[in-house]
């Protein structure tokens, strides 16, 4: 079974807060909710990280902190979220403007948590990282965040529904998302920028879950019909 985006929520934050909460409605049937939150601190940079769907913890996958630039990336998850209006609330150290980008997913197998981790800083017009230890199917996704006001372009991911966000602060924050289906144990997920700056970036995988392939019967000799085992895919 493939892990496919359900409704999307977008949302760009150009007050300098520490907090804030946005209503997102989770369907039924969702298998996981997907939380990728940029942030872009004011003097310092962010820290202490939390999300919380309709009060309950999500899991921080993948964070990464570029201190020069002051900018964040984090990616957050939960598996099997009650359907529903669920308010998605974030907080953080040290105030400063922010995007965040919410998807329900189906497909997922919520047995087996975030995995092949990777993130990067970059202070060029480049940034890019390399999930290992991946199994053909699994989805990869990723965050890209930076502060330069500049245009990120994939080099070969789907951009999906996380289209770029920029804030009007006087500091700016540009962030972008995107994923992929790994075709191979490894997957380097790549963007450029139209202008140099420092950024960060994060990205992880999510296993899609088992196919049951049903019931098998086989006929012995005897004529008598017995069950097989159950296979998965």
């Amino acid at each position: 079974m493939a892990i496919a985006f359900g409704a999307f929520d977008n949302q760009i934050n150009d007050a300098t807060v520490s907090s804030y909460s946005k209503n997102h409605t989770i369907g039924s049937g969702v298998s996981m909710l997907l939380v990728r939150l940029a942030i872009r601190g004011d003097v310092s940079s962010p820290s202490g990280v939390t999300v919380t769907c309709g009060g309950v913890a999500m899991t921080a996958a993948v964070e990464r902190t570029n201190t020069t630039g002051r900018q964040y990336a984090g990616i957050f998850y939960l598996m099997n979220p009650s359907a529903g209006v669920k308010a998605i609330a974030v907080s953080w150290t040290n105030a400063g403007t922010s995007a965040i980008s919410m998807v329900d997913c189906s497909g997922v197998d919520p047995a087996i948590s975030a995995h092949s981790t990777a993130s990067n800083t970059t202070g060029s017009s480049t940034i890019s990282v390399t999930c290992t230890g991946i199994t053909i199917g699994d989805l990869v996704v990723d965050l890209a965040v930076d502060g330069s006001g500049a245009v990120w372009n994939s080099t070969g991911q789907n951009v999906e529904n996380y289209a770029q966000m920029e804030t009007t602060a006087a500091d700016p924050l540009t962030t972008r998302g995107s994923s992929l289906v790994a075709d191979a144990t490894s997957e380097t997920m790549a963007w450029s920028l139209t202008t140099a700056g420092n950024g960060a970036m994060a990205a992880c995988a999510f296993t899609p879950a088992p196919v049951s392939v049903g019931t098998k019967f086989r006929r012995n000799l005897d004529g008598i019909e017995r069950t097989g085992k159950r296979g998965i895919l």
